[in-house]
C-alpha cells in the first residue's frame, strides 16, 4: 500500500517514457542540422545545431550545442568551450581559425550522433560522459 500523495517510482519512469515517446526518436533535425559533408565549417555546424535544438524545444540549446561540438572536436574543456562561445556570440565578425575550419567526416558524424541524442532529451552529462561542477 502506497501512502496518499506518494508517487511510486515505476509511475514516474512510465510517465517519462510516455513523454519521451511523444517527442519521438526522430533525429532528422540532427541530420539536417549537421550534414556529414566535407564542406561544413565549425561555425555553420554550431549555428545550425542551435537552431535544430530550439525547434525541438530542447532546454538551453546554445549550451547544449557548445558542449556537444566541443566534445565532438575533442577541444579542451576550458579553452575550446570559450572559443566556441565567442563564435556563437559574434558570428558575423568571427574570423578565428576554429570558426572557419572544416569539420572532418568523423567529427561531423560524431556531432550528428550526439546532437540526435540531445534532441531526444538525453541529459547532456550522460551524452558527453563528464561534467564540471564548480
Amino acid at each position: 500500500i502506497i501512502p496518499k500523495g506518494i508517487i511510486p517510482v515505476y509511475s514516474i519512469c512510465s510517465t517519462a517514457r510516455k513523454l519521451s515517446s511523444n517527442i519521438g526518436n526522430d533525429t532528422s533535425d540532427a541530420a539536417a542540422a549537421v550534414q556529414a559533408a566535407p564542406d561544413i565549417t565549425i561555425q555553420t555546424a554550431l549555428n545550425d545545431a542551435v537552431k535544430a535544438l530550439e525547434r525541438k524545444l530542447v532546454p538551453e540549446p546554445e549550451e547544449s550545442a557548445l558542449h556537444l561540438l566541443s566534445h565532438s572536436l575533442d577541444l579542451s574543456w576550458e579553452n575550446g568551450h570559450r572559443e566556441l562561445r565567442e563564435i556563437l556570440r559574434l558570428p558575423s565578425t568571427s574570423n578565428s581559425m576554429l570558426a572557419n575550419q572544416l569539420m572532418s567526416d568523423e567529427q561531423s558524424n560524431t556531432f550528428q550522433s550526439l546532437l540526435g541524442r540531445r534532441i531526444n532529451l538525453e541529459p547532456l552529462q550522460y551524452i558527453i560522459g563528464q561534467w564540471d561542477f564548480h
